[in-house]
C-alpha cells in the first residue's frame, strides 16, 4: 500500500523536520543538497495536479518560496531555522487520502522505483565485470 508514516491532510514536519503531506511524501528533498521536491516549481506544481490536488497560483507561490527558505535553512545546518520558517508559514493546500495514495504512487513512479533501478542496473554492470575480469 503506502508508507507507514500514517496520513496527515496537511503539510507537517517528520520526524527529521521535513515538510511532508500525505502518506510520508517530502516536499523538500537531500540529494547532494536540500531542494524542493522535483526542484522546479512548474514540475512539483504538475505533480500535485496530477494527484488532483487543488492549488491557487498566487498562494503556490508563496508555498514555493517557503519551501525554498526551508530547503536553503536546511542546507545551512539550520534546523531550527528551518523548522521557524516552516512554523511561520500557513500552507495553501491539503490533500484527501485518495490524493495522498496518487502522490504517493507518483513519487514511487517517478523518484524512488527509477533510483531503485539504476542502483541495481550499476551493482549487475560491476557483478558482471567481476565474473569477466582476468587475473
Amino acid at each position: 500500500m503506502v508508507h507507514g508514516e500514517g496520513f496527515k491532510d496537511k503539510v507537517y514536519l517528520d520526524s527529521v523536520g521535513v515538510p511532508t503531506i500525505g502518506y510520508g511524501t517530502a516536499l523538500v528533498v537531500h540529494g547532494a543538497t536540500w531542494v524542493v521536491l522535483d526542484n522546479d516549481k512548474v514540475r512539483l506544481e504538475n505533480r500535485l495536479k496530477e494527484a488532483g490536488i487543488q492549488l491557487d497560483a498566487a498562494k503556490f507561490q508563496s508555498d514555493y518560496n517557503m519551501l525554498q527558505k526551508i530547503a536553503d535553512a536546511l542546507n545551512d545546518k539550520n534546523i531550527a531555522k528551518a523548522k521557524n520558517i516552516f512554523h511561520l508559514h500557513k500552507f495553501s493546500f491539503s490533500v484527501t487520502e485518495e490524493q495522498a495514495k496518487k502522490l504517493w504512487e507518483i513519487g514511487m513512479d517517478q523518484d524512488i522505483l527509477p533510483q531503485h533501478k539504476t542502483r541495481l542496473d550499476s551493482e549487475s554492470t560491476k557483478k558482471k565485470k567481476k565474473k569477466g575480469k582476468k587475473h
